[in-house]
Formats: structure tokens, C-alpha cells, sequence
């Protein structure tokens, strides 16, 4: 689920920025760092791209006793809990000139100002995005903008040894990912099997 919110995230502000007119996307998901490394024999330059960065993931501590069983049919199912995240993820804007891509910057957090919340409900998953999640699966994440003091983005585009370019972070929320693996299944009990056994003589 974490690389599926990525292009989840990508696709569809690629959609508002472009309003769906241009052949090449203008938002992908890359490494900001790599902004001045030489375009690779397929030509994928992140110039005049919107870029899409995973900063940091942390796990949601709140929602880690969740239940680690499901009832189906007469059988439990044992699975461990699935694992929360918090993703925390960067758009910089590498377009020229200047001006453009403050513009750009302000449209990308327009955008998230009016779609917070993404669900399968308002988020509809184009069968030509290969992205592991198929059409109608559930879903569902929320954006938070994320503010960094100064001293702490200097530090960052520092620590990214990259040229600092117009950018916003914003927090996603919540993520879940979960190995689909049985650990147990045992036959449910149910009352009456339990007075019938106790009602039986041989």
C-alpha cells in the first residue's frame, strides 16, 4: 500500500496540474536528490517535473493492538495486525522559470486544500495504473500539510545534497500494510455445539 498511495498521490495531482491535456505526466515519484544526475538511456529527466519524495515513515503506535483475527464463515482466522504508517512525503518543483514554478507550488497545495481525504469512493483507480490496488478495492488516507522551521529545511535540502527548489511536505495518513498470511485457523464454537456436548451420554 505504501508504493500504491505514492502513485495514488501522483496520479491524481498529475490529473489537476495538467487538467488531463498533456501526453507526459508533470508529477513523478523520484528522488528529489537525484534532480541533476545525467537522464538515463530511457530519457527519464526530472527537469520540468513536479517531483514526488518519500522523506520518512513512522508507525501509527495508536492503532498497533488492533483485533489480529477475522471470523469467516465458521472458521477464525489468525493474521498479525497489520502495520500503520505515516508516510511523510515532499513535492518539490523543478520547473523553469522561477515564477512557473511558484505558480505550480500554489496549485499543488490548492489542490490538497480541496482533497484532503482519498478513498475508493472519490479516488478512482484507472486500470491502466498498475499500482497493486484493483478497481473498487477499498482504500483510504489523509493529507495534512507539514511545516518545517527554517533551520530545519536549510537542514534538509543540506542533508539531500540538492539544490533547494520550491517545495511543500504534507503528512499522509494512515497506511496500513499487511501481509496477507494466515498464522492459525481454528473451527468457531459455538454455544449450542457446547451444550450439546455436554448433554451427550455414550
Amino acid at each position: 500500500m505504501l508504493y500504491s498511495t505514492l502513485e495514488i498521490l501522483a496520479s491524481q495531482l498529475d490529473a489537476y496540474l495538467t487538467n488531463n491535456t498533456l501526453s507526459q505526466s508533470m508529477v513523478e515519484v523520484g528522488n528529489v536528490a537525484a534532480i541533476d544526475d545525467p537522464p538515463t538511456n530511457q530519457g527519464n529527466s526530472l527537469d520540468g517535473k513536479v517531483i514526488l519524495s518519500l522523506l520518512h515513515t513512522e508507525e501509527e503506535a495508536t492503532l498497533r493492538n488492533e483485533v489480529h483475527y477475522k471470523k469467516i464463515a465458521s472458521y477464525t482466522h489468525y493474521q498479525n495486525p497489520p502495520t500503520f504508517l505515516n508516510l511523510y512525503v515532499l513535492f518539490s518543483v523543478n520547473i523553469a522559470p522561477y515564477k512557473e514554478s511558484i505558480r505550480q507550488l500554489s496549485r499543488i497545495i490548492e489542490f490538497f486544500q480541496g482533497k484532503r481525504m482519498f478513498n475508493q469512493q472519490n479516488t478512482p483507480i484507472s486500470q491502466n495504473l498498475s499500482i497493486g490496488i484493483e478497481p473498487g478495492e477499498e482504500f483510504k488516507f489523509t493529507l495534512d500539510l507539514f511545516s518545517l522551521s527554517l533551520e530545519a529545511s536549510v537542514n534538509l535540502w543540506s542533508n539531500l545534497n540538492s539544490k533547494q527548489l520550491p517545495s511543500v511536505i504534507y503528512k499522509v495518513r494512515v497506511t496500513p500494510i499487511e501481509r496477507k498470511r494466515v498464522i492459525e485457523q481454528r473451527r468457531v464454537i459455538f454455544e449450542h455445539q457446547l451444550n450439546n456436548e455436554k448433554n451427550y451420554t455414550p
